[in-house]
């Protein structure tokens, strides 16, 4: 008996014609920006520390003896495996080559949407064509920094957990192992895990059985300590994370090195885009939907960062994230007539308020460094051109120097006090007041690395011309 001829289901245009619509709205919203976006970014202050991390582990300095190993060690340990891969090196990286790798990360992130498979195939389009084009309805989304490894773990960690059905454990191995991943990004993903687990408690009690999470635990704890300790090689980043965690929640609390919010522009925005699915929620009624966990987990994180004085937008990365990736695809598959209407607003909400009205880098790198390091390296040409190649150098006397390494990189720098820092052809010194340094045989110029640190660059004078006196104005 043949078998029963199947006819695949008619195409509708009135189904994907509102989404059509919607991103279509949402890519003129994004060229409307274009143009802001195409200027070439400096390297970031907090850019510049992952560059330093990365750098000097290549260099077999191990990550529990690095001053910033209170930065997890994932993003270096896979930026190591990258260069080595594609013979990139340290010194002539370009932010495009470093970029690259949380950039993909983003664009594994973007695709999250397109793997829910109870949400209709339009809607996972449009979501994921909203993650991509909006940064994650952040300006951060390619930074060379961990968050975008760190959500793009937990994104995809969620999806694995929600996915594992029957009796095969792989998915909840690949959850363990993508939460594994995360926890080597930032300790403060052991607070996340546990926003997961208060809003699986609360809103989906029947999937917390110790079965899963036995097995999730399976798939955690090698990866966080492969990744931990970069590949076993340095067993002592296990208890450098111990003292990392001690240090990030004691400065998260309000102790040393915390950063205060100078504006909350972006936190009304994430805490606006929150009520709003909360809203899209309730016109679903009292029916349990998959999105409903996620929803929670996400409000929990913003209220966690929320109530602590710590404040950076990096914080906010996350929450967005998962309401972008895991929630609006649902509540808009199921809220009928509204999707249209919801989208067009979600759409414009975020492009606008991300790309124009908060598009401000918090502690960026001043394009004064970049013209300083440029100028450093006219410099350098005169004085070697005179002296001899690799007598040049630069002595950086005190300050926290965090862009600095990277801008300096392709010269020869020496940080703090050491022999012949004195008669070093370019100087800088900590810049405190107004009163201008008279040193014999320089020339004294300012430069601004970020507010709030300043220095004075004291130019040997032969080399005064060469350097120009515009380079901080």
């Amino acid at each position: 008996m043949p078998a029963a001829a199947t006819t695949a289901p008619p195409f509708r245009w009135s189904e994907y014609l509102p989404w059509v619509v919607a991103a279509l709205l949402l890519v003129a919203l994004d060229f409307s920006s274009a143009g802001r976006r195409a200027v070439p970014q400096p390297l970031h202050a907090d850019e510049a520390v992952q560059w330093s991390l990365a750098k000097e582990m290549s260099e077999g300095v191990a990550y529990s003896q690095h001053d910033d190993r209170f930065h997890g060690p994932a993003l270096a340990v896979i930026t190591n495996a990258w260069f080595r891969l594609t013979g990139i090196s340290f010194t002539k990286a370009r932010p495009e080559d470093l970029r690259f790798i949380p950039g993909a990360f983003f664009l594994l992130l973007g695709l999250a949407p397109l793997a829910l498979a109870t949400v209709s195939r339009p809607v996972r389009w449009f979501t994921a064509l909203l993650v991509l084009m909006t940064g994650a309805g952040t300006y951060f989304g390619d930074y060379f920094i961990q968050e975008t490894l760190l959500v793009g773990g937990l994104v995809w960690g969620w999806l694995l957990w929600e996915s594992a059905e029957g009796p095969s454990r792989l998915p909840l191995l690949g959850a363990g192992a993508c939460f594994g991943f995360a926890l080597a990004c930032k300790v403060t993903v052991v607070a996340y895990l546990g926003c997961f687990l208060l809003a699986q408690l609360a809103l989906g009690r029947h999937r917390l059985t110790g079965s899963r999470l036995g097995w999730v635990g399976l798939g955690l704890l090698p990866v966080w300590a492969c990744f931990q300790t970069a590949g076993f090689t340095d067993l002592a980043g296990l208890a450098a994370w111990a003292a990392q965690f001690q240090r990030s929640f004691s400065v998260a609390a309000g102790g040393a090195d915390t950063l205060v919010a100078d504006r909350y522009g972006a936190w009304w925005t994430v805490g606006g885009l929150l009520v709003g699915a909360w809203l899209l929620r309730s016109t679903l009624g009292w029916r349990r939907v998959s999105a409903d966990v996620v929803l929670g987990a996400a409000t929990l994180c913003f209220l966690f960062h929320l109530a602590l004085p710590y404040k950076t937008p990096w914080l906010l990365f996350l929450p967005t994230a998962l309401v972008l990736t895991l929630v609006l695809p649902v509540l808009l598959s199921a809220a009928g007539w509204r999707a249209l209407a919801a989208a067009a607003l979600a759409a414009t909400f975020i492009d606008v308020s991300w790309r124009w009205g908060l598009g401000v880098r918090h502690t960026a790198t001043l394009p004064s460094v970049v013209r300083f390091a440029e100028k450093v390296g006219q410099a350098q040409v005169a004085w070697e051109a005179k002296h001899g190649a690799g007598s040049f150098y630069v002595a950086i006397k005190d300050g926290h120097y965090w862009p600095l390494p990277y801008y300096l990189r392709r010269q020869n720098v020496g940080f703090g006090e050491f022999a012949g820092d004195e008669r070093a052809p370019v100087r800088l010194l900590m810049r405190t007041d107004a009163s201008q340094p008279k040193i014999l045989g320089y020339e004294t110029f300012p430069l601004s690395l970020r507010a709030g640190e300043n220095y004075w660059v004291l130019v040997a004078a032969e080399l005064a011309s060469q350097y120009g006196t515009d380079h901080d104005r």
